[in-house]
């Protein structure tokens, strides 16, 4: 039978290596195992590794320490030498040129903080500006003012461009700087100038340029703020002859109140720019509130056939009570909501007829009477001036026409007043 180590299939099998010790008649042993042999190698190398670097190290320290001391003490004195020098240079910077120049470069410096103090400025009134639409600001356009051209999405007129100068009597005040490089005419004094002189009188031209555009700037915040504040005043003048102030509640973060006093024109700008915010401000609060009141006229440019109050019936020939006003509008007139609100009815309503009624803020209602064609339905959201239907003469009715109510907590209330009062600030809202 063949030997299984010798196998012509399988290896023959490797013994382990094996350390024998014999002390007198004892003997020990014990296996080395190939990764233990490998480890042993591997921490063996790595430590006459360390032995090795450690003692290079410790023969070249004082060379490398030396070589960076020499190299550190070069670069000091290289500075020092360059400290020197410079030093030497500026005492000699005596002469006239060298002095223009530094003169020159202090005025272009004042003259570029001026340009960074107009762009903060540009940057503080862009977001107040475009909160604002010009049709409300005509009066800024009549001032002596010359402002960019308005966008085309918005209606807001732009602040003066920093780069655009006021129209003066130099065509071209750059041209004061080619005059050292023209042919001197001796019987033109300006010729002769030194260049000294042509940059102050550079600078003096572009200083007043800058000059100007601040005060531009700060003149139109003083006109906006006025008109702002004109605007509000207008505003409330309308609500109160309506009678329609006491419906608005202001909240203690809302109330405010004091005389009107204006704008100092000395004042500082950024003054002028806290009161144009404050006066943004209280005209947006006062613009939100008039739109809440239903001011808007329910069949514009059409004449009024019967107003608010006793009449004598026109069926029965008795005195009764009128509860809104009739607008004379043949049959099929658009009629348009007068407020922003919600259609709480819309349909057949006995005497009124085809009948739409819409809730709006503070408790207010309207109702559109006597309507040929309803096209709104109940539920709906409509704003200030949309169509809601056609007139008619539909219900207890002796001919075509609007039959217009204005109710608050369902009392009828007169809508002359209110319509007054729309048609007095319609070119506000």
């Amino acid at each position: 039978m063949a030997n299984p180590a010798h196998s012509s299939v399988f290896e023959k099998r490797r013994e382990p290596h094996t350390i024998i010790i014999a002390r007198g008649e004892k003997l020990y042993h014990f296996t080395v195992r190939p990764w233990f042999f490998i480890f042993t190698s591997i921490l063996l190398a790595l430590v006459a590794t360390s032995v090795i670097l450690s003692a290079g190290y410790l023969i070249f320290r004082d060379d490398l320490v030396a070589a960076t001391a020499t190299h550190n003490a070069r670069m000091r004195q290289g500075y020092e030498s360059r400290i020197a020098l410079l030093r030497a240079q500026l005492d000699r910077v005596t002469s006239r040129q060298i002095l223009d120049q530094e003169l020159m470069e202090t005025k272009v410096a004042e003259l570029l903080q001026r340009q960074i103090n107009l762009t903060e400025r540009q940057n503080k009134l862009a977001p107040l500006i475009g909160t604002a639409d010009a049709s409300q600001f005509a009066e800024v356009e009549d001032t002596p003012l010359d402002f960019a051209a308005p966008d085309n999405d918005r209606a807001t007129p732009a602040l003066v461009p920093l780069g655009h100068t006021p129209t003066v009597q130099q065509s071209d005040p750059f041209s004061l700087l080619r005059l050292g490089n023209e042919e001197p005419n001796k019987n033109d004094k300006s010729a002769l100038l030194t260049s000294g002189d042509e940059a102050d009188r550079l600078f003096l031209f572009i200083n007043n340029s800058l000059k100007e555009i601040e005060k531009k700037q700060e003149k139109r915040l003083s006109i906006l703020v006025e008109n702002l504040v004109g605007n509000v005043e207008q505003i409330e003048a309308a609500l109160k002859s309506a009678g329609l102030t006491r419906y608005i509640s202001l909240s203690a973060d809302e109330a405010v109140g004091g005389p009107y006093i204006a704008i100092d024109d000395d004042a500082g700008f950024e003054t002028k720019v806290s009161q144009l915010d404050l006066a943004l401000m209280q005209f947006d609060r006062m613009v939100g509130y008039a739109r809440q009141f239903p001011l808007a006229n329910p069949s514009p440019g059409t004449p009024v056939s019967s107003t608010f109050g006793v009449r004598r019936d026109p069926l029965i020939g008795r005195p009764a009570m009128h509860a809104g006003m009739d607008f004379a509008v043949p049959t099929g007139t658009p009629v348009r909501a007068t407020a922003e609100g919600t259609v709480v009815a819309a349909g057949s309503n006995g005497g009124y007829g085809n009948m739409i009624e819409i809730e709006h803020a503070n408790g207010f209602t309207t109702r559109y009477a006597h309507l040929s064609r309803i096209t709104v339905s109940e539920g709906q959201k409509v704003g200030t001036g949309d169509f809601i239907g056609h007139s008619g003469n539909t219900g207890r009715s002796t001919g075509p026409h609007l039959h217009y109510e204005i109710r608050r907590d369902g009392e009828a209330v007169n809508p002359l007043p209110f319509i007054n009062a729309g048609y007095k600030i319609s070119g506000i809202l």
